[in-house]
């Protein structure tokens, strides 16, 4: 009983993320353009919204849900039912901000989940808590993999030749991050939450400081990328994340986890691969109404009778 209240508790949880990133993405539009290099800038337009402040709300709540699923159930079982909740960013995507998903995408996306599940069938009876060095390990990793990422992935010309990036690479990034803080909040629990939390572990230090960097990675990208591609691809590295980070091996004589393992992983490339980097261009058409039409070059004989 205990293990289907978690995870109806990590079901709402869900949604009430993908809720406050709805609101994340109307702030978004209504802000100046956003830019990582100017942290100074970004704080003040960010903290100034109120409709950022309602999304940090939805989020706040969330949080409280997940604690209650994960005092009830572990990471390794409550996993698909936060993925459940990915139908909430669909419901939202479509019916608030009218995002249309191409059939390239859905396949992408049923491929994604496809994968999620099959690395929580692989961890269902392995997983356990990182061992502190591990966790060193994982922390780092986590704050400086998104950095590169960023700084050697996510280059794009600008200009007349600028493209609109369809998320896979701000995904990623802001998916690690999450992930790491989703690991120290479970951690957390597991510790056990009271005061000597605060003293002994570094575990909501690390969950604040995660949680909070990809947030505001994901609050630049909703003002580049459509939210259901950017969030879908988020959501699942960060369950994977959480996952891989407490795996641990199994027994030899049992070939199913490292099956799950390697289909998950295959999944998870193909999906990714499936997805373009760069949004389709827009057709001639779609030009904006009122737009100046590109002069056409002119030919010798057309010159000549001009002269």
């Amino acid at each position: 009983m205990n293990t289907w209240l978690g995870h109806g508790l990590a079901f709402v949880a869900s949604g009430l993320y993908f809720s406050g990133f709805a609101f994340f993405k109307s702030a978004a539009a209504a802000m100046e353009r956003l830019d990582g290099t100017r942290p100074l800038h970004l704080a003040a337009r960010v903290l100034a919204s109120g409709l950022w402040w309602s999304g940090v709300a939805f989020m706040f709540v969330g949080v409280v849900f997940q604690l209650a699923a994960l005092s009830r159930t572990g990471p390794e079982t409550m996993t698909p039912a936060l993925l459940a909740g990915l139908v909430v960013l669909l419901a939202v995507a479509r019916g608030v901000f009218k995002e249309r998903v191409t059939g390239l995408e859905w396949l992408a996306f049923a491929l994604l989940f496809a994968a999620g599940v099959c690395f929580a069938q692989a961890t269902a009876s392995t997983w356990k808590p990182p061992s502190p060095a591990a966790l060193l390990a994982i922390a780092t990793a986590s704050f400086v993999l998104p950095v590169g990422l960023f700084a050697l992935g996510d280059r794009q010309p600008a200009g007349a030749h600028a493209r609109r990036l369809s998320g896979i690479a701000y995904g990623i990034c802001a998916g690690i991050l999450i992930g790491s803080g989703e690991l120290s909040l479970t951690l957390s629990v597991r510790h056990g939450l009271d005061w000597s939390l605060l003293t002994s572990t570094a575990h909501p230090y690390l969950f604040v400081a995660a949680v909070g960097l990809g947030v505001v990675q994901l609050q630049i990208a909703l003002q580049r990328c459509r939210m259901v591609v950017l969030l879908f691809v988020a959501t699942i590295v960060a369950k994977i994340y959480v996952l891989l980070a407490g795996a641990s091996p199994a027994d030899p004589s049992s070939w199913t986890s490292g099956a799950h393992l390697l289909a998950g992983t295959v999944l998870l490339v193909t999906a990714f691969a499936l997805v373009p980097r760069f949004e389709a261009a827009a057709p001639e058409a779609a030009r904006a109404p009122g737009a100046a039409e590109p002069p056409r070059p002119v030919s010798r004989a057309g010159r000549a009778r001009a002269g």
